[in-house]
C-alpha cells in the first residue's frame, strides 16, 4: 500500500508556483511510471544528474535519477480537475 506524500512550497523559486512532493522512496519508480503513461516521456540530463517531464502546464522534476523529493513547477494555473488529477497520481 502506497504511503501518504508530503507537500511543501518552495519560497523563493523563480517559479511563482513551485512545490516538493515527499514520496515515500517505495513508492518513487510507481509514481514516475504513471508521470510518464500521463505526461509524456522522461528526459534525463546526465551532466546534471535530472530527470523531468516537461508539459503545458508544468515541470515535473528530481535530481538522483528518480528520487525523492519531485518539485512541480506550474508554468500556468492548472484546473481543480488536472491538479486532482496530478495529486492522485502523486498519491497527495
Amino acid at each position: 500500500m502506497m504511503q501518504p506524500t508530503r507537500r511543501e512550497k518552495i519560497p523563493n523559486c523563480l517559479a511563482a508556483g513551485a512545490y516538493r512532493y515527499h514520496i515515500p522512496m517505495p513508492d518513487t519508480a510507481t509514481i514516475w511510471e504513471k508521470l510518464q503513461q500521463t505526461y509524456g516521456n522522461i528526459r534525463v540530463n546526465n551532466f546534471f544528474k535530472i530527470m523531468e517531464i516537461d508539459t503545458q502546464r508544468f515541470n515535473i522534476k528530481a535530481t538522483s535519477w528518480g528520487r525523492t523529493p519531485i518539485t512541480i513547477m506550474f508554468k500556468t494555473p492548472c484546473t481543480k480537475r488536472e491538479l486532482a488529477k496530478l495529486h492522485t497520481i502523486l498519491n497527495y
